[in-house]
């Protein structure tokens, strides 16, 4: 079954495919609980387009991203470690199909890149963010100003 979460450009070719084939559902755009309660029904997060914050729900919710390197993403495509905790593969259809399929297919590869998830919601957390920009304000001030 896939689940397609969310609202862009694309939804009437997601809605026509909703009626051709049954094991397809689109339930639209979801935010805060219900959106988290969706992702983590499902083995692998799919977005094969331009990633954002969304990868910090991917690991809060230790569901692997699966993105391409469409050359799109938002500064928190960093987060992404390729084979780690999601993947990117190149940016080409049959490519992304591969990749994800063959993660599908290998159940140790998916807990891999769960533990990895698990790894990076310890990691991106909201307190170590602070943290590193008091501490990069701290460095700024002790830096001898320009003249």
């Amino acid at each position: 079954e896939l689940i397609v979460v969310g609202a862009g450009s694309h939804i009437g070719v997601v809605k026509n495919y909703c009626v051709k084939y049954k094991w397809i559902k689109y339930l639209g755009a979801k935010k805060n609980q219900e959106k988290i309660n969706l992702i983590s029904l499902a083995k692998v997060m799919l977005n094969p387009g331009a990633v954002g914050l969304g990868v910090l729900d991917s690991f809060v919710c230790q569901v692997p991203l699966a993105t391409t390197d469409c050359g799109l993403h938002g500064p928190e495509i960093v987060y992404l470690e390729n084979h780690v905790n999601g993947l990117m593969s190149k940016n080409s259809l049959p490519e992304y199909v591969s990749c994800v399929v063959d993660l599908l297919k290998d159940d140790a590869a998916l807990a891999r890149l769960r533990n990895g998830c698990a790894e990076g919601a310890k990691k991106y957390t909201v307190k170590n963010m602070a943290t590193n920009f008091i501490d990069g304000l701290k460095l700024c001030a002790a830096e001898v100003p320009f003249r």
